[in-house]
């Protein structure tokens, strides 16, 4: 796992490094570490995905309480919550990554 680390110099300026060329006589005044696009990803974001889920199960029950349909139209009914659950979890790590304060 190779992350990326923001140090804060004695200068205020600053710098990007990987985390095995820090060693322990570096002239570091904090560390933060920047979060990388794989370890979000590798994260559940269990509210994300049940948030994603309940709106997904909503707008697919209205759809199917509103029309009549065949087994295959409900099937493809009951992918609505998946790809609305991806989609949200997507846009949250996107959020993540490119948020600036």
């Amino acid at each position: 796992m190779n992350q990326k680390i923001i140090v804060l110099n004695k200068d205020n300026k600053t710098s990007r490094f990987n985390k095995s060329s820090i060693t322990a006589n570096s002239p570091l005044r904090s560390i933060q570490f920047a979060p990388s696009a794989s370890s979000l990803n590798a994260e559940s974001h269990i509210f994300i995905v049940v948030l994603g889920a309940l709106i997904g199960a909503a707008i697919a029950f209205a759809i199917g309480y509103s029309i009549s349909a065949n087994w295959l139209e409900y099937g493809l009914l009951m992918l609505i919550p998946l790809v609305i659950t991806f989609f949200l979890r997507k846009v949250y790590i996107y959020t993540l990554l490119n948020f600036k304060e």
